[in-house]
């Protein structure tokens, strides 16, 4: 592995006596501690991690900052906010404390129709101008595509989750990839089988071609570890076990598909640009 690599989507659960899960979530996961992120890195050698604030954790933000400081200066988070609550010396606190952007989910709870994804779109992109935080969206095609105009006009960058989920049903991987590197995303190369589709897919690959063929700056690398259930089939109260997955032959596998020089690219150099 090259130096200053990164790991930009991971996140931690518990420990769930100091830090519970939301009363009100889709799913309830393993527990999936600093220790075990610790061993995530260490076994693929990654320098860097991102925690990204999990949806069953709801805005109880405590687990991700504790780790957040355990790492120190080899960790960056992507945060949650209440709304209503959040101000502008909450926020520089937010990115003193290594906080770079803020998530907003649009599809694992439920994907809004375009008004309502507007409206949260532009209360977002209000409160982050001049903060020097970024919006994450995790949202359909269908909704990326609604949003499009205003991506393009935002004075704050945003990152696309999960290639934009774009292979779940959309048009041509071509006009897909277009529609999200042509408002200037920048786009996480993570998770496919989210999309419904092998790492390994060709359609995968293709995918990757177009957005480092578009974007080759805006293109970064996250293994979505601990990797959570992708259909959340029981109850909240019950624990759905986490997937098994292979990091490390999914990084061989991008390192085929994209070459040395733009891998590198994507694991050191773009993610460095992005976090640090």
């Amino acid at each position: 592995m090259p130096s200053g690599t990164w790991d930009c989507h991971t996140h931690v659960f518990g420990p769930y006596e100091r830090y519970p899960l939301a009363e009100v979530r889709t799913y309830s996961p393993p527990p999936a501690s600093i220790a075990d992120l610790q061993d995530h890195l260490s076994a693929l050698d990654l320098d860097h991690v991102v925690l990204v604030q999990p949806n069953s954790h709801g805005v109880d933000t405590r687990a991700m900052m504790h780790a957040l400081e355990v790492f120190g200066g080899r960790a960056r988070g992507v945060t949650v906010l209440d709304f209503e609550m959040a101000s502008a010396d909450h926020l520089r606190s937010l990115r003193e404390a290594g906080i770079r952007g803020v998530r907003l989910n649009l599809h694992t709870a439920g994907t809004p129709d375009s008004t309502v994804a507007e409206a949260a779109f532009d209360r977002a992109v209000r409160l982050l101008t001049g903060t020097g935080l970024h919006l994450q969206l995790f949202a359909s095609v269908a909704l990326l595509s609604a949003l499009a105009p205003r991506i393009s006009e935002s004075p704050v960058p945003v990152v696309v989750d999960h290639m934009g989920m774009a292979l779940s049903g959309a048009g041509e991987i071509g006009e897909v990839a277009k529609l999200i590197t042509d408002a200037g995303c920048w786009i996480k190369l993570s998770a496919p089988e989210r999309m419904g589709l092998p790492p390994a897919d060709a359609r995968v690959h293709r995918l990757v071609d177009e957005y480092a063929a578009r974007a080759p700056d805006r293109i970064v690398w996250g293994s979505d570890w601990p990797h959570s259930a992708l259909t959340h089939t029981r109850p909240p109260d019950q624990t759905e076990p986490f997937r098994s997955v292979d990091d490390r032959s999914r990084l061989r596998t991008m390192k085929e598909w994209l070459g040395t020089d733009l891998y590198q690219r994507m694991l050191c150099d773009n993610a460095h640009t992005l976090y640090a």
